[in-house]
């Protein structure tokens, strides 16, 4: 027999043969044919099988590789596309000297009796709408017509006192800016004492109005709505937001590192998560503000939280259908009066130790009303040495499922007791 000496078969028609039928190899070499079993055993040895290959699987992962890639090369070029062709930073109106002004106000020196007023513009998709840096001037923004990309009014590092924005409507337009940053619709940095009043702010980014750094500010009557946070207050104490209405956003205010800060008369609506923020800032006084309908359902979902505070004060508030009404943590040296908590989900007023105690807390004069249907509490208290009564006035709080007699239980390991339950609602 003859065996072919690369694949090994046996050819059986040899003599007409000049390839192999099943491997292809030239057999006219005399030495190809004459090779020998012992040769053959050696051969195979070093014979290797061709993989067998499936072509549709082949078909497939270059389709799949070539969709990677097109999708890669489109993203790609909507970013450097919108770089590119996008409003250049800087857009819009830039004062950032005294000069300035003259070229953009219609009348004013810049004193503070007679300011410059920047007045009737219209600023459709611009990176800013206004820019606004190191001046020393009296200046008034007004009834001004602002669809931004990135922010509507931007101020840094002007002289106190001297910015009022009055009476302006912001909104946001996706221009596919590449940007980081805030988003906001009103941006103060390190600019104490400016007037926001009476401004008109919806879906303008990620913030309605941010202050930082920026001291003694006043921020009344304006409304705000579907934004992730409506007033945003970074380290910025002795100010005032005042008569704000917040619709449709993830939270209404949001005040962090600012002391002495006034918020009262304000109202927040369907905003999901959390209506008042409080956080690490002290001597906080919240009045009269309506919270309505906090639509998540976590323990930080409230009408409004204390958040690592001490001495802050939290009095004639309505906060109704909310997740919980209002939320204490790790805040200490808090009176909670003259509220009425109506038909939250959980509890009307949380106390927890959080990675500080909650503690000498005095709640009372409040009325809790269908709070946590159907536990054995309206109240919650997980702190230390909290009072859910006015001991000099021998006042508690009214509780719309208290019997009539006795204290009434507070739930939580504090394991306290509400020692004058009033009989009638005080608010």
């Amino acid at each position: 027999m003859v065996y072919c000496p690369h694949c090994g078969k046996e050819l059986k028609i040899l003599t007409i043969l000049k390839f192999c039928s099943y491997c292809g190899t030239d057999l006219t070499s005399i030495a190809q044919k004459q090779i020998t079993d012992t040769q053959l055993s050696q051969k195979k040895i070093l014979v290797r099988p061709k993989p067998s290959y499936r072509p549709w699987l082949v078909v497939i992962a270059g389709i799949v590789s070539a969709g990677v890639i097109f999708i890669f090369i489109i993203l790609t070029g909507l970013f450097f596309l919108g770089s590119l062709f996008g409003p250049p930073l800087g857009s819009g109106i830039e004062i950032h000297s005294d000069a300035d002004f003259i070229e953009y106000s219609s009348s004013g020196v810049g004193s503070i009796d007679d300011p410059y007023i920047l007045s009737n513009y219209t600023l459709v998709g611009q990176l800013y709408g206004f820019s606004i840096q190191k001046t020393t001037k009296h200046f008034i923004i007004t009834n001004c017509t602002i669809e931004i990309c990135y922010e509507g009014i931007n101020i840094e590092n002007i002289a106190p006192g001297t910015a009022s924005i009055l009476a302006n409507t912001i909104t946001y337009r996706d221009c596919r800016v590449w940007e980081t940053g805030p988003h906001a619709g009103i941006t103060i940095l390190s600019s104490s004492g400016v007037n926001i009043s009476n401004n008109i702010i919806s879906s303008a980014g990620y913030e309605g109005i941010v202050i930082e750094e920026s001291k003694n500010c006043y921020i009344s009557n304006n409304t705000i709505s579907r934004i992730d946070r409506g007033i945003v207050l970074e380290y910025s104490d002795s100010s005032i937001i005042k008569k704000n209405s917040f619709f449709d956003n993830y939270e209404a205010i949001n005040c962090i590192g600012s002391h002495f800060v006034n918020i009262t008369d304000n109202i927040c609506i369907n905003n999901e998560e959390i209506g008042i923020n409080i956080m690490g800032s002290n001597f906080v006084k919240i009045s009269n503000n309506i919270c309505f309908n906090t639509t998540w359902f976590s323990w930080s979902s409230s009408g409004i939280v204390l958040d690592t505070c001490e001495n802050c004060t939290v009095t004639n508030c309505t906060i109704t259908d909310c997740y919980q009404g209002i939320y204490a943590l790790s805040s200490s040296y808090c009176q909670i009066f003259y509220n009425r908590l109506e038909n939250n989900s959980i509890y009307g007023i949380t106390i927890f130790n959080g990675y500080k105690p909650a503690k000498s807390n005095t709640i009372y004069q409040n009325s809790f009303l269908h709070n946590n249907l159907g536990g054995i509490s309206q109240g919650s208290d997980n702190g230390t040495s909290n009072f859910w009564y006015n001991s000099k006035l021998d006042q508690g709080n009214y509780w719309s499922d208290w019997n009539g007699t006795g204290s009434y239980f507070i739930a939580g390991k504090a394991n306290t007791f509400d020692l004058y339950p009033l009989s009638d609602p005080p608010v």
